[in-house]
């Protein structure tokens, strides 16, 4: 597992209209709300897409909702060293 740097914190929002929007903070700067944004579509009770600017579709799945934290993960292909196919799992918490 990888963290993210020290001092880099990553936020989402996901708004009653279906879209999303991704926003970093750099220490103590104000948080860059132009990472990425897009659309979601709740798929059952544990799974959802986040549809990106792009069209991009990336598929998640909630492992723990409750009224004090919101766990979802989702995985990402990827090539290692740009030879070896692989995945990347980011693990995305919210903590009250």
């Amino acid at each position: 597992m990888y963290p993210m740097q020290p001092g880099v914190v990553s936020y989402f929002q996901f708004n009653n209209d279906g879209t999303w929007s991704q926003a970093f903070t750099f220490g103590n700067t104000a948080p860059d709300l132009t990472a990425s944004s897009g659309t979601y579509v709740l798929k059952s009770d544990t799974t959802f897409e986040m549809i990106a600017a792009n069209n991009q579709v990336l598929p998640c799945k909630i492992t723990r909702l409750t009224p004090a934290a919101f766990t979802f993960h989702r995985t990402t292909s990827t090539l290692f060293d740009g030879i070896t196919p692989g995945t990347i799992e980011r693990i995305f918490i919210l903590k009250k």
